[in-house]
Formats: C-alpha cells, structure tokens, sequence
C-alpha cells in the first residue's frame, strides 16, 4: 500500500501526512507545522530528549518538531520505501545530526525497555491491529516518569453502528486510508490506563478548534479549490491525477 501511495501523499498533502485545524487565513503548511509545535510543546520536547516517532511515515512531523524543540528524534516504521524517503529528506536538512530512523514493527518495538525520554504518534496507530497491545507496548519503551503524546483518529460518540450512511463513512476511512478499525473516542483513555498509563490531558482538537473560533472544518483542504495552492485536491485535480496516473500504468511507467 504505502510503496505506492507515498509519493501521490508527498505529491498532493505534503511530507507530514496528516490532519490538523485550521483556521480562517491560516495557510495549510502552517496549520500543518502549529498541529506538530503544540504537540512538542505540550509534551516539552527538549534539546535533551531522546524521543522516538512511532510510526513516522516520511519523517515531516520529525523534522518539524526538531527544528522547534532541537531535541534527537528517531522515526520507527516498518515501510522500507518510506525509510528510503525519509533518509533522503533528512539528508537535505540543517538537521540531519538529530534524525535517524530505524525499520520495525510498532507492535514490536526493537528498542530496548525504557528507551525513550518522549514518544509521540500522529495519527499513526489507527493502523494496530490492537490498540491495547500497542498501547502497552509503548508504555514498556518509555522511561519511568517520562511523556506520551499521541493524536488519534476515532469515531466520535454521535456515531450509530446502526446507521448506514454512518457505516459507510466509516468503512470507506477505513478502506481509503488502509485503517484495520476505527475505534471509539470514548475508549482511547480507557486503554490507555489499561496498560499503566495516567492520563493527563484528552480533548477532542476539532471540537476546541470550534471553540476558539476556526470556521475552516478538517477536511477543508480535501474539498479542494480553484487557487493555485488547492487545484491538487479539487475534481479537476483529482480527476487529472487520476487520468495521469491511468497513462502512466498503461505505457508501463507505473506498477
């Protein structure tokens, strides 16, 4: 899946692959790069700290976030064609002394017990096949005392399972983003305290950006526009992508 949809992520989102709020005249780069900077800041990423990215995709929010916090980050994934992107992309930084990224499974964390002062995950682990086993299989990696922060995708409590339209939403997230199942809110601090965690802070970030005032809902940027920056991800962009991509499988540029 990922060998052949990360260069179509890198193409039309960006290197961090992921969501985050945004508000009226706010770019999508810099929503993108605030999302991560609160997520260092809340966690107190610093210099000092030997942290690890569970699940790093390209490593975009890793570089990010050590530019911001100057602490040594390291970016666990189990995509070979993504490792090969993010060694890449490191090398072209200021920054490459604080990055490393190491192939492995996130069920199976190869670091020793008590690795890591920070770990952090950005809507990565909706892709565990249990959220309980990998939730406890952070816990073991980071150091007594130390901070997990993680932003998650979940179905919130107005979801009906006996809702159709509800269900079909949900599968198609699930189906689009290669997700084996999309949880609960409600059960994410649960199993979180499960395996030993205290939870400190939970929120619902689409429902605070409310409050504060964004009117620029998340899935914004998937509905596109006419501007320059957004013609990538409007029917016309996507359609072109599409037929693109069409050529390029049938002259055998493209698997």
């Amino acid at each position: 899946f990922y060998n052949l949809i990360t260069d179509f992520y890198e193409y039309g989102w960006g290197q961090c692959f992921h969501f985050a709020p945004r508000y009226k005249g706010e770019a999508f780069h810099a929503s993108i790069a605030r999302h991560e900077h609160y997520l260092a800041q809340k966690m107190s990423i610093k210099p000092e700290d030997k942290v690890l990215d569970v699940g790093c995709g390209v490593m975009g929010p890793a570089r990010e976030i050590a530019r911001f916090s100057g602490a040594r980050i390291t970016g666990l994934n189990l995509n070979e064609y993504q490792i090969g992107r993010s060694k890449i992309l490191n090398e072209k930084t200021t920054i490459a002394h604080l990055l490393d990224v190491k192939k492995g499974d996130f069920m199976h964390i190869p670091f020793p017990d008590d690795s890591f002062d920070k770990i952090y995950a950005i809507e990565a682990l909706c892709h565990a096949p249990d959220r309980v086993a990998v939730y406890r299989e952070i816990f073991s990696k980071v150091k007594p005392g130390g901070i997990v922060g993680l932003y998650e995708w979940a179905m919130t409590e107005k979801y009906d399972p006996k809702d159709e339209h509800h269900k079909k939403v949900k599968h198609m997230i699930e189906y689009g983003n290669s997700i084996c199942e999309l949880g609960l809110t409600s059960g994410i601090v649960g199993d979180l305290e499960e395996v030993g965690f205290s939870v400190k802070e939970h929120c619902d970030l689409a429902q605070n950006a409310l409050k504060n005032g964004s009117d620029v809902p998340w899935y914004a940027t998937l509905e596109g526009g006419f501007s320059l920056s957004n013609i990538k991800h409007s029917r016309v962009g996507r359609m072109f992508t599409q037929t693109m991509t069409n050529v390029l499988e049938f002259v055998k540029l493209a698997p």
